[in-house]
């Protein structure tokens, strides 16, 4: 074969660096645009913060835009590629100096480069220089997030880098989304070789990016449980401190202390005439005040217990190591009245003392004599600074910056509704003292007044005892749900100030203690493990998308060589032949092109016969499917059933060829398939015996109708069939092929063949078309005898009416009869006429032929005749006279007939009025006598009686009588 060679395709060389260039220009503007508006945001951080580093943010932006404008002229130049660098590289440029000057923004714009960088590349550069920016993107990107983990120098404000967040953000999703737009569009013009680079550099990044995140937010809740576990723990150890605390000076403490004899010795001996015992006894009740008090005093570093007191009976202070307390009396407070009357041990909450200026809380317990009648109290006062001793011992205990807050839950009533108000008073702030017995909340003055009358709060105002902590109020309302929480704690002057708040209850006291530690210091172990992750990530990413880009290089490259090679083939060059360098697919792709230059000649020199072959396998359907529909068509023009079926059977032997073809019909049970047709001696001999076959059972008609479908047997092959018919021993083939019709199983045809294979699977698809129209064929023959014998039945109804209403009218009035002569019309009906006999389509001829007598009929019945009379010497009657005569007499029967119909329907409407007219007047009164007598004469007048007579009888008379 002569080689033929065609000119190189340099037209689609052409377009394809025409459209790169459009999409460079395109890229170009779109920069511009978010340029623009990245500009703005920039300058609104400007004005705000004055800063100069927002202020060289903003020069950045203003060189990146000079530098698209560079990009832009040299890629209108004609130096595409060079103005798509030039842009690409500044762009990279200003997003690492903003990254420099700004904190926060590394991994926002590490995405933004890895996703614009490819897509630009992918649509304005070639395949190599394609690899060259996605190798830059990536390491750029890399480098932006690394840079922002790493580098710990003081950057611009966070507010600024959230405003330069947001903005950017905002532009990243416009570059984006219009560099996808441009990428759906020209899908199809993509180099494969491109196509596979970037698909196997997110092939790699999606998992990583995948495992990153999942591994951050592992980390996040293993570390984080196992740091809000730490805090809660120390929240409740505290708790539980202070819970044992006071146990000791309760059960252990003032409830010991008061069981000495001294102290129910002394107060039974005063007053009493022994002076001398009794100055005795309270020396010893004084020292062994004195004694406890020293002794719980050091305990404590900064405080303990402010004094001892003992009360009688009356509440007076007859003891106290404070001597100042002695001679007042305490009968009005909570700690003698809940001892001396309720009889237990009482702590009080923390309440002010305005006399000492200082804070306390008073424990007491009930004295008792020898027979256990209370006659005093034990009333100890402790510095409430010891609270805050015990909760220094929690600072820096779960880390730096970590301490304690106790906080006292107060509730206060509200006049006028069922649902006190609650607030939560600090007692003691282990980071702020100054923020000791303040409200976490505003509240008015009422409130303030309520809890200093109660002793809870120092005297004040609302501004200098309340906080602006409304959120940590919430957050302490809900601890039953939420212990740990973020929340404002520590420096309420300042909003962004965030600590990690861990609370736990006392069981004792109406007081929780509070845990807190500085947010930053709390996510430092999180940090720390975030940024060995993100780290390790994109040092993996960058190794496997590096290894992946060029893996797709080594990978395309045999592929655009089988491309090349493929060309040459399709221009003409049929002695091309693929490089084969290895075994793999692809050389296995390579071996195929060989072989297929090898067979083209082949093919070429084989196609005319395969056309031919094709073709007439073509012809072949084409003719079954014209003889299916000429089949059809003549089928269903025919309504006799029988005849149908037999001229079918005939037909298709004819038109098809085939040796034998019989029909079956289901039977009414739907129990057998019964033959009701065939055309070959064999088929008639069944037909002689009634062959019929079991539904489902029986052959393969019997399958066919049992299921629906068609099925072919050969008797060669895999699926061969063994045919034992006596009556069809030259069957070799046979195909079976359900009637179907309007959804539901007539029977089957049944098609048979002399020759082995003369049946495919495609000739189904043929003759299931000729099997459906004889199934509507017989369906629409069976409807046509149904609705024939139903018009028939009809018609004989209708016709034994119309005889019953002839009758009666021609009983009841006089005959009609009328005579036509040259003289007139003459009614003849009194004359005595005599009329033969006659059938509904007999012809009787009189006079030599000269009158002609036609009978006239309604619906099959004579209900009269015509005489037609010629005159003498005239022509006797043609035939078309007589068709004429006898469609005129037929017009007159329906005429006629009609005529009664309307005269019987005017007397049954003319009978219902007049007896609706007497209905009506007899309904005028409801008097019995009158209703009698308007029937009678009603009835008289319309009906035209000689007389009427309405007797209303009972059962008990002779109807006789009656009469």
């Amino acid at each position: 074969m002569t080689k033929q060679t065609l000119p190189p395709p340099t037209s689609v060389s052409e377009t394809t660096i025409s459209r790169q260039t459009r999409s460079a220009f395109i890229t170009t503007l779109i920069f511009m645009l978010a340029i623009i508006a990245s500009f703005v945001i920039s300058i609104r951080t400007t004005l705000s913060s004055q800063s100069p580093r927002a202020i060289a943010d903003s020069a950045v932006i203003v060189l990146f835009f000079i530098a698209a404008i560079f990009s832009a002229r040299a890629i209108h130049a004609g130096k595409k590629d060079q103005g798509v660098f030039i842009l690409l590289i500044s762009f990279s440029l200003t997003l690492i100096t903003r990254n420099v000057l700004t904190v926060g923004l590394g991994e926002v714009f590490g995405a933004l480069v890895i996703v614009v960088i490819p897509f630009v590349a992918l649509l304005t550069l070639k395949p190599e220089n394609f690899n060259r920016a996605l190798i830059i993107g990536l390491l750029v990107g890399g480098f932006l997030v690394a840079y922002d983990l790493l580098i710990p120098f003081e950057r611009q404000s966070i507010v600024a880098s959230e405003a330069i967040l947001r903005g950017t953000s905002i532009v990243a999703v416009i570059v984006a989304l219009a560099h996808f737009f441009i990428l759906f569009q020209q899908q199809h013009t993509i180099l494969l070789s491109a196509k596979l680079t970037l698909g196997i550099v997110f092939i790699v990044l999606i998992p990583i990016i995948v495992l990153q995140i999942v591994g951050t937010n592992t980390l996040i809740a293993t570390l984080g449980h196992r740091q809000n576990t730490a805090l809660l723990n120390t929240a409740e150890a505290g708790a539980q401190k202070i819970d044992d605390f006071f146990d000791e000076i309760t059960e252990y403490g003032i409830g010991f202390e008061a069981e000495m004899p001294v102290f129910a010795e002394y107060l039974a001996s005063a007053p009493s005439p022994d002076a001398e015992k009794t100055s005795i006894l309270k020396e010893q009740a004084r020292n062994t005040l004195q004694s406890f008090q020293s002794q719980n005093t050091r305990f404590f570093k900064n405080g303990g217990v402010h004094s001892y007191a003992l009360l009688d009976s009356e509440g007076w202070n007859i003891l106290d190591t404070y001597a100042e307390n002695v001679g007042f009396k305490e009968n009005d407070t909570e700690a003698f009245l809940r001892a001396y009357e309720d009889g237990k041990i009482y702590v009080s909450n923390v309440e002010y003392n305005p006399l000492l200026f200082q804070n306390y809380i008073s424990v007491s317990a009930p004295i008792r004599d020898a027979d256990g009648e209370i006659i005093g109290v034990l009333r100890a006062q402790y510095d409430a600074s010891i609270l805050h001793e015990l909760l220094n011992e929690y600072k820096d205990f779960v880390g730096e910056s970590s301490y304690a807050v106790l906080l006292n839950k107060v509730t206060i009533p509200i006049y006028g509704t069922a649902i006190p108000k609650t607030v939560y008073v600090i007692i003691s702030h282990g980071y702020d003292e100054t923020l000791n017995y303040k409200t976490l909340t505003r509240i008015d003055g009422a409130f303030i007044t309520n809890l200093q009358t109660r002793r809870m709060l120092p005297p004040g105002t609302n501004a200098n005892l309340t906080l602006e902590l409304t959120g940590l109020d919430i957050d302490l309302h809900n601890i039953d749900r939420t212990p740990v929480f973020e929340s404002l704690l520590r420096n309420a002057d300042n909003p962004d100030y965030r600590d990690v708040v861990a609370v736990a209850q006392t069981e004792t006291q109406p007081w929780v203690i509070a845990i807190s530690q500085e947010l930053a210091v709390y996510n430092a172990p999180i940090t720390e493990q975030q940024e060995a992750l993100t780290l390790l990530a994109i040092v993996i990413a960058l190794v496997a998308v590096t290894l992946g880009s060029f893996g797709g290089q080594i990978l395309t490259k045999p592929i655009q060589n089988l491309t090349e090679t493929a060309n040459r083939i399709a221009n003409g060059d049929f002695d091309a032949r693929a490089k084969i360098a290895s075994s793999d697919e692809i050389g296995l792709l390579g071996t195929s092109f060989n072989s297929m230059s090898d067979q083209i000649n082949e093919l070429v020199n084989s196609l005319e016969e395969r056309v031919l072959a094709r073709t007439q396998d073509l012809d072949r359907r084409a003719s079954q499917l014209q003889a299916a529909a000429e089949i059809g068509s003549e089928a269903a023009s025919m309504r006799d059933l029988d005849e149908l079926l037999a001229h079918a059977t005939r037909l298709i032997t004819e038109r098809f060829g085939y040796y034998h073809a019989g029909i079956f019909l289901l039977d009414e049970k739907n129990e057998y398939a019964i033959l009701r047709a065939a055309n070959s001696d064999g088929g008639r001999r069944m037909l002689a015996r009634e062959h019929k076959l079991k539904i489902g059972a029986e052959g393969i008609v019997g399958y066919v109708t049992g299921s629906g479908e068609a099925r072919i047997a050969l008797d060669v092959g895999q699926d061969a069939v063994f045919f034992n018919n006596p009556d069809m021993p030259s069957t070799r083939s046979e195909m079976a092929l359900p009637l179907i019709a309007g959804g539901k199983t007539l029977g089957a045809l049944d098609i048979q063949s002399e020759e082995g294979e003369a049946f495919r699977e495609v000739d189904i698809v043929t003759l299931q078309v000729l099997a459906d129209q004889i199934a509507i064929a017989i369906e629409n023959a069976r409807l046509f005898v149904e609705n024939k014998e139903t018009l028939n039945a009809v018609r004989r109804a209708y016709g034994e009416q119309s005889d019953i209403g002839w009758k009666e009218l021609l009983l009841a009035d006089k005959d009609f009869a009328y005579s036509s002569t040259k003289d007139g019309v003459v009614d003849i009906s009194s004359e005595q006429i005599d009329t033969p006999a006659l059938n509904p389509d007999e012809l009787v001829t009189e006079d030599d032929g000269a009158t002609v007598l036609i009978p006239v009929s309604v619906r099959g019945k004579v209900i009269g005749s015509i005489r037609l009379s010629k005159e003498e010497n005239a022509t006797g009657w043609g035939n078309d006279e007589i068709e004429l005569a006898k469609s005129l007499v037929q017009e007159l029967g329906a005429t006629v007939d009609g005529a009664r119909l309307y005269q019987e329907t005017q007397k049954r409407a003319d009978r219902e009025r007049i007896v609706g007219e007497i209905t009506n007047r007899i309904r005028e009164t409801m008097d019995i006598d009158a209703v009698m007598r308007s029937a009678t004469e009603e009835i008289y007048n319309v009906i035209d009686l000689e007389h009427v007579t309405i007797h209303l009888v009972t059962d008990s008379e002779n109807p006789e009588e009656a009469a």
